[in-house]
C-alpha cells in the first residue's frame, strides 16, 4: 500500500495537498511509524527540535505524515490549524503527533508540551480523530508518550 510525505500548497487560490515523497512500504505500529522517522531524519542526531503529523485511515493504517514544525535547540512552535488541515484532507479517522528533544536535554515534557497535548487531545475530541499517541523523541530506542504519560521502549 504505501504511504505518502505531504506538504500544504495553495493552488489558484485552493489549499492542497502535494505529495512530496512516496514511500513503497507498509507500517502496521506505532513503533513502525516512529522507526520510520528516525531513521528517515535522523532524529537523535538533530540540533533542533521538529514536529510531524501522521495520519491514519478508518482501517488504522498509516497513510501519510508531515513535517508540521521547525524549531531551535530548546522548543519548536506546533501550528496546530496545519496540523489539523492536513488531517481533514487526508479525511483522517486516527493521528499521531511528534515531536523531538535534542540530545542532552530531558526526555520528559515541558510545560509548553502539556499544554499543546491539551489543545491537541481538545481538537481532536471536537473533530472526531482518534489521538493514538503523542510522542516525543530523542533516541533510538526510547521515546515520551505524553497521551499515556510514560516512557516507551521502541521494540
Amino acid at each position: 500500500m504505501g504511504f505518502c510525505e505531504y506538504e500544504l500548497r495553495l493552488i489558484n487560490g485552493n489549499l492542497k495537498l502535494h505529495k512530496s515523497k512516496k514511500y513503497n512500504k507498509d507500517i502496521k505500529s506505532i513503533d513502525g511509524a516512529i522507526c520510520f522517522l528516525l531513521d528517515h531524519y535522523d532524529i537523535p542526531r538533530l540540533a533542533i527540535e521538529k514536529a510531524f503529523v501522521l495520519s491514519y485511515d478508518m482501517n488504522g493504517n498509516f497513510n501519510g505524515f508531515m513535517q508540521i514544525g521547525t524549531g531551535d535547540f530548546k522548543e519548536v512552535q506546533i501550528p496546530l490549524s496545519t496540523a489539523f488541515k492536513f488531517l481533514l484532507l487526508k479525511n483522517a479517522a486516527g493521528c499521531i503527533f511528534v515531536h523531538n528533544h535534542v540530545e542532552g536535554s530531558d526526555l520528559v515534557p515541558s510545560n509548553g508540551d502539556y499544554t499543546m497535548h491539551t489543545m491537541v487531545t481538545t481538537t481532536c475530541t471536537a473533530l472526531n480523530i482518534e489521538l493514538f499517541a503523542n510522542i516525543i523523541l530523542q533516541n533510538d530506542y526510547e521515546y515520551y508518550d505524553i497521551k499515556t504519560n510514560k516512557l516507551e521502549e521502541i521494540e
